[in-house]
């Protein structure tokens, strides 16, 4: 009479590819979602940025006394300059910064030619490693 406990060579082999497989799914599906979840982390550090110096300007314009110049993409605010340094990527009040962020790659600022005391403003952003352009417009409407 035979013995037949335990498993074969084949089956073993069988069984050991199949979980390797398995894990190997796995561990794919688990790396795609951390590189989606930093994206996507990225895209909304942008987004966030971009409602943040809206705010800002906003907020300094609306609540202005004194006048509102542009001079060199520089928006001067009752005597309090804003602007965007290349440089350090950064978004400054004066000399103290705001906002960095590495994915925004400008800022612009123009006279809205329009409406008297109205201002365009135009971030251009990476998403997707593909320069974006956001504007908003600021002023006395």
């Amino acid at each position: 009479m035979k013995n037949n406990k335990g498993f074969t060579l084949v089956e073993l082999i069988v069984a050991i590819m199949l979980y390797s497989l398995i894990l190997v799914l796995f561990t794919t599906s688990v790396l795609a979602f951390t590189r989606l979840y930093k994206l996507v982390a990225k895209l909304d550090d942008v987004a966030n940025d971009a409602e943040t110096i809206y705010n800002i300007v906003d907020r300094a314009y609306r609540e202005k006394e004194g006048p509102v110049t542009l001079n060199n993409n520089i928006i001067t605010i009752d005597g309090v300059n804003y602007y965007f340094d290349r440089e350090k990527r950064a978004f400054l009040r004066d000399s103290n910064a705001l906002v960095v962020n590495e994915n925004i790659v400008s800022l612009f600022i123009y006279d809205y030619t329009m409406i008297k005391n109205t201002y365009e403003f135009r971030i251009v952003y990476y998403k997707n490693e593909v320069l974006q352009e956001l504007y908003f417009i600021l002023g006395d409407f």
